[in-house]
């Protein structure tokens, strides 16, 4: 399944447009209503609840802008902490060593659940594709490709495909 184009917040920048135009068609029907329905307080009820709707959407934006960022902080905090021990096995030759094994099952696991995250959307694509650049360094090592061929067989990866030998996915 390929996921849909991730924007998360840029979808929903625009809606402020059309709660005023909105607001302008309601104040221009009001007087074309039926007479019972043609008062202050049907127009004041119907704005009010259109801007309440706009406001709900606002807030909706801010969190998952909130979200974004503490998903950002969360995988990126997570990569650091692996990052230093990943590039210097990389340097070593000779097979890995369990540790290390375990380390970069480690950072499968990582980048499984950042996918997962990608395709609800909650992960921009430039992110998206900067994340899987650096997967790539790690996929061309024969060691690493080696060591993911093994972790396919597990099915544990929520169905994530780490690119190997340098492939774009």
């Amino acid at each position: 399944m390929k996921p849909l184009p991730t924007n998360p917040l840029r979808n929903r920048q625009v809606h402020w447009l059309w709660f005023v135009v909105a607001t302008v068609v309601l104040i221009v029907i009001i007087p074309l209503l039926p007479l019972p329905y043609r008062n202050t307080e049907v127009l004041i009820a119907a704005i009010g609840g259109l801007w309440g709707l706009a406001f709900f959407l606002q807030n909706g934006h801010k969190e998952d802008a909130k979200f974004m960022k503490e998903l950002f902080e969360y995988f990126n905090k997570r990569y650091d902490d692996q990052n230093n021990d990943l590039q210097s096995w990389l340097q070593q030759q000779g097979e890995f060593t369990e540790k290390q094994k375990l380390g970069f099952i480690d950072y499968f696991n990582l980048c499984a659940e950042e996918s997962v995250f990608q395709k609800l959307g909650y992960i921009y694509d430039e992110v998206w594709e900067s994340w899987q650049n650096g997967m790539r360094q790690y996929g061309r090592d024969p060691r690493v490709a080696a060591l993911w061929k093994e972790q396919q067989e597990t099915k544990s990866h929520y169905g994530f495909e780490f690119p190997i030998d340098g492939e774009k996915r």
